[in-house]
């Protein structure tokens, strides 16, 4: 796939059309810097893009309308081809063009996210359903490689309007703190947009922390810790349930469930990046040498539980937003 850097989507050089006089405008990289196309795209920054007419209007109804229209004179231009002004950039049109011709598709990366929004509202805007499922299957990828890039793309996709890939980048968002890292799609982001987003960060959080003063929970992940007719001889710790009643937890597990519980109030669904090192210092300080070897073996069984119930809690909440009303996880 053709990646889409600074050098190869700058790649531009001086225009000379047949008659080979110099003009002062730059021409696209290939296969967009020919006369062989039949009509001239020319960007916001000033570049040439040599088109076929039949390729574009086969992609795109817009562009069929928009060359059916007649075209002013090319008043000192060098070359009597069409020449249509359009308000995206060269890096915008060479991506969006390259979705709609028979070559290598661009491969937009994760580093340029604004790139990706700028070429799927290029393709909203010329009607390229090719280019739109391109992109939108890019966001949605993306929102799933870091915090940084969910933020990014529910950012972008509230922008656009687009209900399915909000939902989606908005979820991912649970897997790490959010705005840990501010990104620049949220100064277009709308403050309720902003607003839901936080809120259900919030809703989340809580819910999934309030499973550590259930006892049905702790009972179901827990067991795995516990030895069976096995009396510890470190100290027993009472707390307070949602249901108003109390129970008898090891001092280990009290501090390590407060560790556990005070990270996914910050990351929902962040489990698999809480930090164990603080969990085995406090297992190391409170448990019996017995109780210790049990956690090591049953650990792994006891977080795979926990996953599982915290995944299911999480299902229960609604994202309520201006692109997804009500809508709970699924």
């Amino acid at each position: 796939m053709k990646a889409l850097t600074d050098d190869s989507d700058c790649s531009l050089k001086s225009a000379r059309p047949e008659s080979s006089v110099e003009t002062l405008y730059a021409v696209a990289s290939p296969p967009f810097d020919g006369p062989g196309g039949d009509v001239i795209l020319r960007t916001s920054d000033d570049v040439d893009f040599w088109v076929l007419k039949a390729i574009l209007e086969l992609a795109s109804p817009v562009f069929k309308d928009m060359f059916s229209l007649p075209q002013p004179d090319n008043e000192g231009d060098a070359v009597q081809t069409p020449i249509i002004a359009v308000s995206e950039s060269s890096a915008t049109l060479d991506a969006l063009l390259r979705l709609c011709y028979p070559v290598e598709r661009p491969q937009l990366l994760k580093q340029d996210m604004s790139l990706i929004g700028d070429v799927l509202h290029a393709a909203q805007k010329y009607d390229v359903i090719v280019a739109i499922d391109f992109a939108r299957r890019t966001l949605k990828n993306h929102a799933k490689t870091s915090g940084e890039s969910a933020l990014t793309v529910y950012a972008i996709a509230c922008t656009l309007q687009l209900e399915e890939e909000a939902y989606i980048a908005a979820t991912e968002c649970l897997r790490w703190p959010v705005l840990e890292t501010p990104v620049p799609q949220l100064m277009s982001m709308s403050g309720t947009d902003c607003y839901n987003l936080l809120d259900f960060h919030r809703r989340a959080g809580r819910a999934t922390s309030d499973l550590f003063h259930q006892y049905d929970f702790l009972k179901y992940t827990c067991c795995g810790l516990y030895l069976s007719h096995h009396k510890c001889t470190s100290d027993a710790k009472s707390i307070q349930l949602h249901n108003g009643s109390s129970t008898y937890i090891y001092e280990w597990w009290a501090q390590s469930r407060l560790i556990i519980e005070n990270s996914l109030k910050l990351a929902p669904l962040g489990f698999e990046r809480i930090a164990l090192a603080p969990i085995a210092e406090t297992v190391k300080q409170h448990a019996c040498a017995d109780c210790k070897d049990q956690i090591v073996r049953g650990w792994d069984g006891v977080k795979e539980k926990m996953v599982v119930a915290i995944k299911e809690k999480v299902v229960e909440v609604s994202i309520i937003s201006a692109r997804c009303p009500d809508r709970a996880l699924d």
